[in-house]
């Protein structure tokens, strides 16, 4: 085996899953996960986890999803992005590639498993409040999670920078800016 001079960070794989709301024309919805393990235990995150050995990101996308909420053929699934902030995670060095996905037919589909302590659906709201500043609301019932943004383009892509977050565990406030960017574009072709 061969033996690295460098450090190597763990991989995970977390996936923005959407569907339409059939109650309210044009609105969508968001899959989370409440964490049933530390760290951020309780807390509401984005179905994911560490790849396994010999896995590829897209396997761990698709298995993670498949164990933590039930779901096993969205629509589609489309790599997002590459989360790397230093210190997006507590446990260590974590890279993740972040995935977007549809599903049409919901019904039946969501049950909590493995490390997921609840999986729900959430009405999903990202909207420009002013020039360059978005807001993000997701609400299933009493459950309220917030976060706030400032927003720039840089060539060709826009970015994001939270400027408050309540309720997301990780940096999946962050995550879940680009992807509801990304799922607009989307539908909006």
């Amino acid at each position: 085996m061969y033996e690295y001079e460098w450090s190597m960070p763990n991989v995970t794989a977390d996936i923005a899953v959407f569907t339409k709301d059939k109650e309210k024309e044009g609105a969508l919805k968001l899959l989370l996960i409440k964490r049933g393990i530390d760290p951020f235990k309780g807390c509401y995150a984005l179905p994911g986890g560490f790849c396994e050995e010999g896995e590829t990101v897209d396997h761990a996308a698709s298995r993670e999803l498949m164990e933590e909420t039930g779901v096993e053929k969205p629509d589609f699934i489309n790599q997002l992005r590459v989360f790397s902030e230093p210190g997006r995670d507590p446990r260590g060095w974590t890279i993740t590639v972040t995935f977007i996905s549809m599903l049409s037919d919901v019904e039946g589909k969501v049950h909590a498993g493995d490390d997921a302590k609840e999986a729900k659906w959430f009405d999903f709201s990202f909207e420009e409040t002013s020039e360059n500043v978005w807001h993000l609301e997701l609400v299933n019932g009493d459950d309220k999670l917030t976060a706030d943004y400032k927003s720039c383009k840089n060539g060709i892509e826009t970015s994001f920078e939270v400027t408050d977050s309540q309720g997301l565990a990780f940096d999946h406030s962050h995550i879940v800016a680009y992807a509801g960017y990304k799922i607009k574009e989307i539908l909006a072709k």
